[in-house]
């Protein structure tokens, strides 16, 4: 009796912490410098980590930037949020991997596809891009399609660095999962109480 007791109470408490309100995690710079890219960028309830990487789109597209191929809306979200927390550390850049704060402007590119913005013939990597002009901790957003360079460009020039976009590896069960879950146990517990023996 004394066990049913503990797995009803342990039920209870289970149910009213699933549904207490969440404290969502802060993006955080990865690294320390140079920053390697950001953890924990929400994005309507989704949570994602971007790395910076160097290289050419036509060597990296078969694998990364698989999440914001085609997804502008995506690509543009998480380009606010970048700029958001570099202004926010500030962050120069120098202090952003790839990018080497000697060039008068530098560009954090998300990429989404490959275009044609000045005609048929020249193909440009497209996408949202967060720059810093002049001051070396400005940054800001130009949503895409923005064109920046050739698929075949080394972005290991230090002016340029794409952003590869994955889920974040922590994948924190919902509220409303662990409601559920906690519902269905006490449930049983109460069902299993109310059975009369033998």
């Amino acid at each position: 009796m004394k066990k049913l007791r503990t797995l009803r109470f342990t039920a209870l408490l289970l149910a009213f912490s699933a549904l207490a309100p969440s404290v969502d995690a802060a993006p955080m710079l990865v690294g320390s410098g140079p920053y390697t890219g950001i953890s924990d960028i929400d994005i309507s309830g989704t949570s994602y980590d971007v790395t910076f990487i160097e290289g050419t789109y036509s060597s990296l597209v078969s694998t990364h930037f698989g999440l914001t191929q085609g997804n502008d809306s995506l690509a543009d979200a998480i380009a606010s949020a970048i700029a958001s927390v570099l202004l926010a550390t500030p962050t120069t850049r120098a202090e952003v991997y790839g990018l080497t704060g000697t060039a008068s402007g530098s560009s954090i590119m998300i990429p989404t596809g490959i275009g044609f913005p000045f005609g048929p013939g020249t193909p440009f990597v497209i996408g949202s891009n967060v720059h810093s002009d002049f001051a070396a901790s400005n940054w800001q957003v130009d949503t895409s399609p923005v064109p920046l360079n050739s698929p075949t460009d080394d972005t290991t020039t230090g002016d340029l660095v794409y952003v590869d976009v994955t889920l974040s590896a922590a994948a924190v069960p919902e509220p409303t999962s662990l409601a559920l879950f906690s519902v269905g146990l006490a449930a049983a517990a109460v069902r299993k109480s109310r059975r009369k023996p033998a």
